[in-house]
């Protein structure tokens, strides 16, 4: 096999690697907390844009973590618990 061949079949690989990774997250616990987010936002008749500006963040960014296209870090974690009056572990499992 030729060089270029390789490097190609290489490339192929790594990004059926990627998605298969990105799909295992999407299906797992990230739905979980997509799903928990939004109904403890929803309980406390907030806004994606009332708790993004709680959160100092866009309200684009606070959409993305209900959507499960992002995650948040451990401290809007920390926010979003006290916002929300859930615990960390109530978003997270529910």
């Amino acid at each position: 096999m030729s060089f270029l061949l390789i490097s190609i079949l290489l490339d192929n690989l790594s990004s059926v690697k990627i998605f298969c990774v990105v799909l295992s997250k999407i299906r797992g616990m990230d739905i979980k907390f997509c799903e928990n987010l939004k109904i403890a936002r929803k309980d406390c008749n907030l806004t994606q844009k009332q708790v993004a500006d709680k959160l100092n963040v866009v309200e684009s960014c606070y959409a993305n973590w209900e959507q499960g296209r992002t995650e948040p870090n451990v401290a809007s974690l920390r926010q979003l618990s006290k916002i929300l009056g859930v615990s960390i572990d109530e978003l997270i499992n529910g």
